[in-house]
Parts: structure tokens; C-alpha cells; sequence
């Protein structure tokens, strides 16, 4: 078995001239600190990290002189919706985090797992939410500790539009 402790972002340069193995996995399986799976060539690796950052859609696992273990992270179905402006991202941000759903975020485009109620109320919202296959990464963290000296008659939303206008 490979135990895997620390990842290296991908670099093509590393990757030239070497056999190439895939670890696949789930898009919500890469916040795991511990997992264990096969790759794709049957190799038994466990990842144990320390870390709490997310791992990374084609991060390098394991290299020796032949081989590579490249992380795979698998498409499943998505939301898409596209945002014009700050104004329609935090409001989108807002209905969807409400939610409690996972959100991720990629050039002016957020993306989520696809839920078919959720669907329906982004469009009933005015949102123009579309279905699509895709990787999903670049999650972004919601969490908000909460601390005693905030004012909490305003809501989150409330505050960031006025910093805006």
C-alpha cells in the first residue's frame, strides 16, 4: 500500500516522459483528510493528510523515475449559472448558501452539485441556471466563524450591498 501524506501541484514538466496512473475520485471526497482507494492500474493507495485544504483535480500524488499518481477528480452533474455583475454573484451566493449547498466558482461562473429542486428555484429566482457535466472544483469556504461584536440585525447580504453602492 502507498501511503500518501503531502500532494505537488501539477506540472507538466514532471509528468513528461513517465507512465501515468489515475486515482479517481468524487468531487466531495477531496475536503477528506483520510481516504483509501485503488488507481486506476490497481495500485492501493490511502491518503492520510494533515492539511485542510481541498486536493486538487490533477495533483501529483507519488513520482518515482517511470511512474506518476495523478489525482482525478470525476465529472458529475452540475448547475451552471454565469453572473453579470457583484450584485447578481452575492445574491446568488446568498439563495444558494441558505441552502447549505456547496458552492464552487470559476471565472465569473458558479457551479454546483446538481440538485433538481435547487434547479428549479434558481429559475423560479431568475437566475438562467443550466445542467452540465463537469469537474467540479475551486469550492469556496462559507463558513463564517461568528464573532460576539457583530450587529446581527443586518444580515450578511445587507452588509455587502451597501459596501457596493
Amino acid at each position: 500500500m502507498l501511503i500518501i501524506e503531502t500532494t505537488i501541484p501539477f506540472d507538466q514538466n514532471l509528468i513528461d516522459g513517465k507512465t501515468i496512473d489515475f486515482l479517481e475520485i468524487e468531487w466531495f471526497e477531496a475536503t477528506r483528510r483520510i481516504l483509501r482507494r485503488k488507481s486506476k492500474n490497481g495500485l492501493d493507495v490511502a491518503i492520510k493528510r494533515n492539511e485542510i485544504t481541498e486536493l486538487q483535480h490533477q495533483d501529483i500524488l507519488w513520482q518515482d523515475q517511470n511512474q506518476i499518481l495523478l489525482l482525478s477528480i470525476l465529472p458529475c452533474p452540475a448547475i451552471k449559472i454565469e453572473c453579470n455583475d457583484l450584485f447578481q454573484t452575492a445574491s446568488l451566493c446568498y439563495d444558494i448558501g441558505n441552502r447549505h449547498a456547496p458552492i464552487f466558482w470559476e471565472s465569473n461562473t458558479v457551479f454546483l452539485p446538481y440538485d433538481e429542486p435547487m434547479f428549479q428555484m434558481l429559475g423560479m429566482h431568475g437566475y438562467q441556471p443550466k445542467k452540465e457535466s463537469r469537474i467540479l472544483r475551486n469550492m469556496l469556504r462559507t463558513n463564517i466563524p461568528r464573532h460576539g461584536h457583530v450587529d446581527d440585525s443586518e444580515g450578511i447580504l445587507t452588509k455587502i450591498l451597501k459596501k457596493i453602492q
